[in-house]
């Protein structure tokens, strides 16, 4: 006992400068703890300038890319031709270059307590934007289990929301931006942005003009997720483009990149039935187009890059990856039965299929030449139609809610 007086006492002696340098070399989920230590330790930890401290000292309050993950999301669609879908996340996993394999540090079993039911919308680093049954939006962070009140409602998910997503400040990591969009009139020359800003609390609108050399009516919305890329966010939209949005530098405007030639106006289609993958790897925008990708021998993967405002072509043949032991996949390639699914954002030579034959869901390392299975989804009931690949990105310090 007197040794613990003895410690306390000289803890307490301690300067707050002092006790930042100590404090800030411990794991973000022990400091945290400490908050309940004494008032004197909550006010100093929860303080901002603790906070920043605290993320220049570990990885200069960069993500560590040993610990990023990858939610996958499968889903079925309840009205073929709405936009209502029956989500529910599969399997949380390590992406290919992470150093956690057995442990996983995040779990979702604490918002099927607090919410029931929920389908999960974007993501942006540690940060997951959902709604409820009763379609009021919310935001979570699976790492410290918190979870937002409902926000404003500003907004119907049945009024064809054409634009979701949820990015947070590059600059201040504790600030984060909810987007809705859609387009504002018939003509689909307008499309209006309500925006939540974190550090207000309230939403904003901006109505951004659609250029005119783009087909407006044609514009179809795909079931692809927002992807956040150079902190920006980015939708696949209609045949013709990739609307790229940044609400916090110019709310008032986004940017459109057209899609490769190859592309044209039937494959409107195959953007809505989960044929087509708008991903962000490393930095660049990558997309796969399965109509384009049937003109090809089916042993045949082909996607694009997008570099220097040019589409750069890339092909990788699939035959060539050594299955091993899983002979039901390899009889994918005569079956034409294998779905391409994603692409690890952390690691360009990994792109994860769907073998349809067995079920299973695989990491194929196009550089390597191997491929491993990631979860068995046979036995999947009813046959999940969408399926989507979420980015989870473990911060320094924890972005609050």
């Amino acid at each position: 006992m007197a040794n613990e007086s003895c410690i306390e006492l000289q803890l307490e002696n301690l300067t707050d400068e002092m006790l930042i340098e100590v404090l800030i070399r411990l794991p973000w989920q022990s400091t945290r703890r400490f908050m309940c230590v004494s008032k004197r330790w909550m006010s100093l930890i929860s303080n901002p300038y603790f906070v920043d401290r605290f993320r220049h000292h570990n990885n200069n309050g960069k993500v560590n890319n040993n610990n990023n993950l990858l939610v996958l999301v499968t889903g079925t669609r309840k009205e073929m031709y709405g936009e209502k879908f029956i989500t529910k996340i599969q399997k949380v996993f390590p992406s290919s270059k992470s150093t956690l394999k057995d442990s996983i540090p995040i779990s979702f079993d604490f918002l099927h307590k607090k919410v029931g039911v929920f389908n999960l919308l974007s993501v942006s680093k540690d940060l997951y934007l959902i709604h409820d049954t009763k379609l009021n939006l919310l935001v979570c962070n699976p790492s410290t289990k918190q979870l937002s009140l409902e926000l404003p409602r500003r907004w119907h998910f049945d009024e064809i929301a054409s634009f979701i997503g949820i990015l947070c400040s590059e600059d201040d990591p504790s600030i984060y931006k909810v987007v809705i969009g859609r387009f504002d009139d018939i003509e689909n020359i307008q499309i209006k942005f309500d925006i939540f800003s974190s550090d207000s609390g309230c939403w904003s609108t901006f109505v951004v003009p659609v250029p005119s050399n783009y087909n407006r009516v044609t514009f179809t919305r795909s079931n692809q997720p927002a992807v956040i890329c150079n902190g920006k966010l980015h939708w696949a939209y209609s045949t013709l483009s990739v609307v790229v949005y940044d609400p916090f530098d110019k709310p008032d405007q986004c940017d459109f990149i057209k899609f490769p030639e190859e592309f044209d106006d039937e494959d409107d289609f195959i953007l809505f039935c989960d044929n087509f993958r708008l991903s962000n790897v490393q930095g660049c925008i990558r997309i796969y187009n399965k109509r384009v990708y049937d003109r090809d021998p089916i042993a045949i993967l082909t996607f694009w890059e997008y570099n220097n405002n040019a589409w750069n072509v890339k092909k990788f043949n699939l035959s060539s990856v050594d299955l091993g032991s899983m002979a039901a996949v390899s009889s994918c390639y005569r079956k034409y039965s294998m779905k391409i699914k994603g692409f690890d954002p952390f690691n360009g030579d990994i792109v994860y299929a769907h073998a349809l034959t067995s079920g299973q869901f695989l990491a194929i390392d196009m550089k390597a030449l191997t491929a491993h299975t990631i979860d068995d989804l046979s036995l999947s009931s009813p046959f999940p139609l969408i399926m989507n690949l979420f980015p989870y990105s473990q911060l320094p310090w924890p972005t609050p809610i």
